[in-house]
């Protein structure tokens, strides 16, 4: 079975990337039962309770994250030290994460036969 690993690094608005990498992860679910998704840098704050998209006018994605568990999708990360340099807590995230280390992303990253970075 492959292992895929999906990436989000970017700020949920100012370019389509979270969204497209959202889209992604939904869809690779049915055909991946190895699949991780992690929080790293400022791709986090697509998971921040309360956003207010529209004030940019931009569309708010970040509740389609709560999909994540009714598609089976249970291996979703959150890098720690990236978290605390953000400020913030688990409590802070619109769906449960689980913490990970840098040095435990790059051995999840090292055995994955698919990755991608949104």
């Amino acid at each position: 079975m492959k292992h895929a690993v999906i990436v989000f690094q970017s700020p949920p608005h100012g370019k389509s990337s979270g969204r497209e990498g959202q889209d992604l992860v939904l869809a690779m679910s049915s055909f991946f039962d190895g699949m991780s998704v992690v929080f790293a840098r400022d791709g986090i704050t697509q998971l921040l309770l309360e956003q207010q998209p529209a004030v940019i006018l931009q569309r708010n994605y970040s509740k389609t994250f709560k999909l994540f568990n009714m598609y089976d999708i249970n291996n979703v990360y959150v890098v720690e030290e990236d978290l605390k340099e953000l400020g913030l807590k688990t409590e802070d995230l619109i769906i449960g994460t689980k913490l990970l280390s840098r040095a435990e992303l790059v051995y999840l990253l090292h055995g994955a036969d698919i990755k991608l970075v949104y």
